[in-house]
């Protein structure tokens, strides 16, 4: 994968060096092949401007037949613990090929240990110019784009192995955006797998609010003849109206386009807060519905040639600066 958007070393290493002003966050995502149930771990780092910092294990599960459970654990920052493949907290810890970790909170507990290989690059969803930026309010990239969790993942006491395509994602700044939608997929029609991750963010341009920038990465699964079609940091033009996200992209002869959709009934709702003391909210899934089609253009038409449809299967969120309706916000700790 030599492109500017895949980067060789580890990536899960902790940008927070003791100074004030940094929210930083390592998350995964995942969704068993046989049960259809869904999990999202988040373990952060959360430095303001002025007070002490804290450091945060959320866990949120997504089962079939039952209501969304999402939890939150507080530590001080002086529990936080980095390592060159990851971090430590008292109770969780990412590492190269390790995700572990349990929280307990107002009488409900979810605990997991799962294992994985580790990709070899880290998916960057910035141009270089961007994330290298002084500017730029965050960055954000995908060590662990596509892969296989395995292992278990327990709930209130009931255990359930875990066989799950996911993936894992760093993120790192002064604040959250303005507005975003992401979504990641990987079962294609025919039961294939491929890969879909999208991200769209809302710039912030000092006090204006900006435009929204849609990166799409797609790679399709194999055909005839053992081939499969990549596109990668193809910039698309999207509507966020929630519960949708709908997004369309075209370079050259190849066109891409998709939607999401969160169901509240299978949704979490979770408030952040940014370093200056402002809040952001986050309407979460790991078991949304959506499509993703690829189109290649012959002459005047334009013929489909993959698409992705995850019926209860995607991993989506859209965020915002103020709460979204029908979930309500989770009262965590």
């Amino acid at each position: 994968m030599a492109s500017e958007n895949f980067t060789p070393g580890n990536d899960n290493a902790p940008r927070y060096d003791g100074a004030p002003g940094l929210a930083e966050m390592w998350y995964s995502t995942m969704t068993d092949r046989a049960t259809k149930a869904g999990y999202w771990f988040r373990l952060t780092v959360e430095v303001p401007k002025v007070g002490p910092g804290t450091c945060r294990i959320w866990a949120a599960s997504f089962r079939p037949g039952e209501p969304p459970l999402v939890l939150r654990r507080t530590y001080p920052i002086g529990d936080f613990s980095g390592r060159d493949d990851g971090l430590c907290l008292p109770d969780a810890e990412l590492s190269a090929g390790k995700l572990a970790g349990e929280v307990s909170s107002r009488g409900r507990k979810i605990a997991w240990d799962l294992s994985f290989d580790p990709a070899p690059n880290t998916y960057q969803h910035l141009p270089a110019r961007i994330r290298q930026s002084k500017r730029s309010p965050a960055v954000v990239c995908s060590p662990n784009l596509d892969v296989v969790f395995t292992g278990k993942v327990s709930v209130d006491g009931k255990e359930m192995a875990v066989d799950a395509p996911g993936q894992q994602s760093h993120r790192w700044g002064k604040k959250h955006p303005p507005g975003w939608g992401w979504a990641h997929g990987c079962v294609w029609e025919g039961g294939a797998e491929g890969i879909f991750e999208g991200l769209s963010t809302i710039v912030p341009l000092g006090p204006v609010r900006g435009p929204k920038a849609t990166l799409l990465y797609l790679r399709t699964p194999e055909g005839e003849g053992g081939t499969s079609s990549l596109v990668e940091g193809l910039r698309a033009n999207c509507r966020m109206e929630y519960p949708r996200w709908s997004f369309v992209g075209t370079s050259g002869d190849t066109r891409v386009s998709g939607m999401f959709v969160l169901d509240p009934a299978r949704s979490v709702q979770v408030r952040y807060e940014d370093p200056e003391g402002s809040e952001a909210f986050c309407v979460n899934s790991e078991v949304a519905d959506g499509w993703v089609a690829m189109e290649r253009r012959e002459g005047r038409q334009w013929k489909r040639t993959a698409r992705l449809q995850a019926d209860a299967t995607a991993h989506f969120e859209l965020g915002a600066r103020k709460p979204y309706p029908g979930v309500p916000v989770a009262e965590l700790d």
